[in-house]
Parts: C-alpha cells; structure tokens; sequence
C-alpha cells in the first residue's frame, strides 16, 4: 500500500470516530420486522459527477479517476453494524501477453452500540475513498479493472441485508 493510500485511510478512520457520536436516534423498540437498507452516494472527483444506488449498483469509470464513495447503511428502528468488504484488480497488456496485476483487498466496519438511555442510531455512514491511478509495468498498458465493495448491514434484532456496488474500471 502506497504512503499516499495510507494517509488517506489514517484520514478516513478519523472521520469515521467523528461520525460514531453523531448519528440520529431512537428509543430501541422491542422487535424490528424490517432489515436495514443500504444506500451508496458515489462521488467521481475527477468529473464531479455523483451517482446513487439503493441496494446493488454497478458503475463504469475511467481509469485515473479518484472516488470518494458514502455506503449509509439505515434502519427507522435501529442500525447496529455495518461492514464492508472490498477488493480491487486489474490486467494490463502488451499486445500479446496479458498480467494481472495483484488484488488487493480491505475490510472495514462500523458498530453502533445501543447508548446507556436506551437509544440506537438509525443511521451508520462508512467513507472510502479510490485512487483509479493504476499502473501496469513498463511496456504493458491497461485494459480492464474492477473494485468491488460488499456491504452488510445489521439492527438489533437479527434483521439482515446486503448489497454489491461494482465499479468497472475502462481506458
């Protein structure tokens, strides 16, 4: 992982410790019949161009491109967790021989607890940021990559749901 990704995960996670004591709340009820919805706002830094899905998504876009993505993972009764997986890779050609450059892959996760009055949050907002700068080896150029984000999301009463956002990376 670059310095650069680095920095830009340490700055992420700081928001993402703001964002655990601000959150919009609710008595948590006795049961919950609905399982929690899942939303991705995609913002192409490159363009300015923001796109949104509720559930699964697929997205093409340019290589160099930078995205931030918000997953917002929401529940009227209570939103416990949220996770998600990502991975990302790419090929790259010269003409007559074809590399794949090697995955990578992260994981993050957000929980909100139930608070000491009773409350839960209806609400969690994860923030990833992706540098589509890929760079193959000398003498090879780009032809295809795809990042893949999978989000679960939990309430408090065993309700479940999941979602894929896909993002296509062209020349």
């Amino acid at each position: 992982m670059s310095q650069e990704r680095r920095v830009q995960r340490v700055a992420l996670w700081g928001l993402l410790l703001l964002s655990a004591c601000v959150c919009p709340k609710v008595q948590l009820p006795a049961s919950d019949s609905t399982p929690p919805k899942i939303t991705w706002s995609v913002l192409d830094k490159t363009t300015g161009e923001e796109t949104e899905f509720s559930g699964d998504g697929t997205l093409q876009v340019k290589l160099g491109h930078k995205l931030e993505i918000e997953t917002t993972a929401t529940d009227n009764q209570g939103v416990h967790q949220l996770d998600i997986g990502e991975s990302a890779g790419w090929s790259c050609t010269n003409g007559s021989t074809n590399t794949s450059q090697p995955p990578y892959s992260a994981v993050y996760s957000e929980v909100k607890d139930q608070w000491a009055n009773g409350e839960v949050c209806t609400e969690i907002d994860v923030y990833t940021e992706e540098d589509l700068g890929w760079a193959c080896d000398s003498g090879y150029w780009f032809t295809a990559g795809v990042v893949t984000l999978n989000a679960t999301a939990h309430n408090f009463h065993g309700g479940t749901t999941q979602a894929t956002l896909t993002i296509n990376v062209v020349p």
